[in-house]
This record gives structure tokens, sequence and C-alpha cells, in this order.
């Protein structure tokens, strides 16, 4: 079951990702400060957008990661896998 925190930020994910994604995973600390994030892929080619970065831009993950720390009253720390084959 999901709780309010993960809708807001699953709605959010919809209109900010460019990118597509299958799931997303949550789990939080201790503490209830820091949100870790893992972004599903089915498909390496799928996960590889998540990764990509040009120059000395930041991927799509680290630039989510610093915007959804301001935007909220956590932390975020968000990953990305996906099956090999």
């Amino acid at each position: 079951m999901k709780n309010k925190l993960e809708d807001v930020i699953l709605d959010y994910f919809k209109l900010i990702i460019p990118y597509e994604y299958d799931a997303l995973k949550f789990k939080y600390s201790s503490n209830k400060k820091i949100v870790f994030i893992t972004v599903c892929c089915n498909t390496p080619q799928k996960a590889y957008k998540f990764f990509g970065r040009k120059g000395r831009d930041l991927n799509i993950l680290k630039q989510l990661e610093l915007e959804m720390s301001y935007m909220f009253p956590f932390d975020f720390y968000i990953t990305c896998e996906f099956k090999l084959g």
C-alpha cells in the first residue's frame, strides 16, 4: 500500500521524467528524513537514458535528487536498476 508521499512523488515523476520506466520502489531511512527511490527498468535500453549525460551536465537521476530535495522536506537518493537479458 502506498502512502501519501509516494502518491505525490509518483505524480511528480509522471510530469517531470521524459523517459520510460517500469516501476518505482521506495524505502525510507530510519529517521524518515531520506527517501531512497529505485527506478526499475525491464531493459538496458530504458535504463541507459537515466545514466546518460552531456558534457558536465548531471545525469537525470542526480538532477532529480537535487530538484526533489529542494521541492520536498526530505533528502533523496535515486538509483536505477534493470534486468539483463
